[in-house]
């Protein structure tokens, strides 16, 4: 209120002079609260200038699990460097800062792009751990496998009542001529997948390098599990061999990688491999 307009000789009623009084009280505090606010925000703003990086933490980017886990341990998220893109805090953040403590990398380290540098991680359960020879071969040739053959899976089942007959009527053969010989359906299978692949040659073949090889004989692999890993000792010339014979040698060849014997057994050559899933439930 700038002034009150009246006749002359008016009085002027004292609520309206106390208003007017306070009104002006009221826009001098008004225009020195805006000052206030824009002493506070360019001195804001030059803070910003003089130091990017405190203006650039203002803001903490932390995963949802980092900070609960944070708040669980009594951690201060302000004093972690954050290892992600965008130097967001992570899981791993805080089990490093818990294992080491706030110090665990240094400066330089955190703003730098962490997102493709291998770090090591208190996670036991992933912890990397060295392969025994015997799986760093059986990983080698899993993945020439997959790489070299061509991957086909068929299912089909079969009423083996006359199988378990014949294994029944043979093994008693074999015991009245004094052979010591534990007949398995593994055997009976091994002999059929032999003469099967006598028939159809070109299933005992191998494909590589623009070229398909078909052998002649017939080298059966028996893939043997065991506790450190799988095995496959070889039946060479299986196609020679009898029933009897087989199951010999099946046995006497699963028994010695069972028992380390590697030395007594032939580990490579096998032109065509089977196994015998039926202790793990499968059909």
């Amino acid at each position: 209120v700038l002034g009150i307009i009246g006749e002359e000789g008016e009085a002027i009623d004292k609520d309206e002079d106390d208003l007017a009084s306070e009104k002006v009280k009221e826009d001098n505090e008004h225009e020195k609260e805006t000052q206030e606010v824009k002493d506070t925000s360019q001195q804001s703003s030059d803070n910003k200038d003089n130091s990017p990086k405190s203006a650039a933490r203002e803001r903490i980017f932390i995963s949802p699990i980092a900070r609960n886990m944070a708040e669980d341990k009594g951690l201060d998220i302000n004093k972690i460097k954050g290892t992600g893109g965008n130097h967001r805090i992570t899981k791993l953040d805080i089990q490093r800062v818990e294992a080491n403590g706030y110090d665990y990398a240094s400066d330089t380290t955190s703003n730098e792009d962490t997102s493709h540098v291998p770090t090591q991680t208190v996670d036991t359960s992933a912890i990397g751990e060295g392969l025994n020879p015997m799986r760093q071969r059986i990983a080698q040739n899993m993945r020439q496998s997959l790489n070299s053959t061509a991957q086909l899976t068929l299912h089909r089942k079969v009423d083996a009542d006359r199988l378990l007959d014949f294994k029944d009527r043979l093994a008693t053969e074999l015991k009245q001529a004094d052979q010591d010989v534990k007949l398995t359906v593994t055997t009976l299978l091994a002999k059929a997948v032999v003469l099967a692949l006598k028939e159809y040659g070109a299933m005992n073949a191998r494909y590589e390098q623009g070229e398909l090889t078909e052998y002649e004989d017939v080298h059966l692999g028996i893939a043997t599990s065991l506790d450190e890993g799988l095995m496959v000792p070889v039946i060479n010339h299986a196609d020679t061999k009898s029933i009897g014979t087989l199951a010999h040698e099946i046995k006497s060849s699963a028994e010695a990688v069972r028992e380390g014997n590697t030395g007594a057994v032939q580990l490579e050559g096998a032109t065509f491999t089977i196994t015998n899933m039926g202790a793990s439930g499968i059909e």
